[in-house]
């Protein structure tokens, strides 16, 4: 885990320290604040879903699901360097989730699609005889080559850093992933 940051100056906090060795401020609260957040992960990871934050210039718009307002995060908070995070009410975690890029989600396209329709005209034209046929069971062997093709990619992706920020309205923790060039945030997926 990140070491925790003092919420005035911005300094790194030592551990087991009391109050802050640069400007005073109590340490103790701030620190289990900061801690408890980042250890309490609201999500199960390995079933969420990524929902992709929009982005302006240098900023992120982050909606929070229980009051539906707008928080914006500038991109440089989703750095180690906690002054860059001054007043964002964003805290580190040692956690990270997988994320596709764009070139492998077309290559896995194309590898799933191609063998997909071969073996589709090929079971509803020779062997159910049907016409159009093949058009269906195209699509079905496309929904299962996709996912074992995209898993099984050398490349194409990347881990993503999970922030936990806490919304300026309500207070509700939003999980996000981001490295600073884009942002997602991680939503519990309904069908679990």
């Amino acid at each position: 885990m990140k070491l925790p940051y003092c919420i005035k100056c911005q300094t790194e906090l030592r551990p087991n320290v009391k109050f802050c060795h640069r400007c005073g401020t109590e340490a103790e609260a701030v620190i289990a604040t900061q801690e408890a957040m980042a250890k309490e992960l609201p999500i199960d990871l390995s079933s969420a879903i990524l929902e992709k934050c929009e982005r302006q210039r240098s900023e992120f718009s982050i909606v929070c699901h229980s009051c539906q307002e707008a928080n914006i995060i500038p991109s440089l908070a989703f750095t180690d360097v906690p002054v860059d995070r001054s007043g964002m009410r964003i805290v580190a975690t040692d956690k990270s989730i997988p994320v596709s890029t764009k070139a492998s989600d077309r290559v896995s396209w194309v590898l799933s699609a191609v063998p997909a329709a071969y073996l589709g005209s090929y079971v509803g034209s020779v062997v159910l005889r049907i016409p159009f046929a093949w058009t269906i069971v195209a699509a079905v062997l496309f929904s299962i080559f996709r996912p074992v093709v995209r898993s099984l990619l050398p490349f194409g992706h990347k881990r993503l850093p999970i922030w936990l920020v806490q919304c300026k309205k309500c207070g509700e923790k939003i999980t996000l992933a981001s490295d600073g060039c884009e942002a997602f945030k991680v939503k519990k997926n309904s069908k679990s």
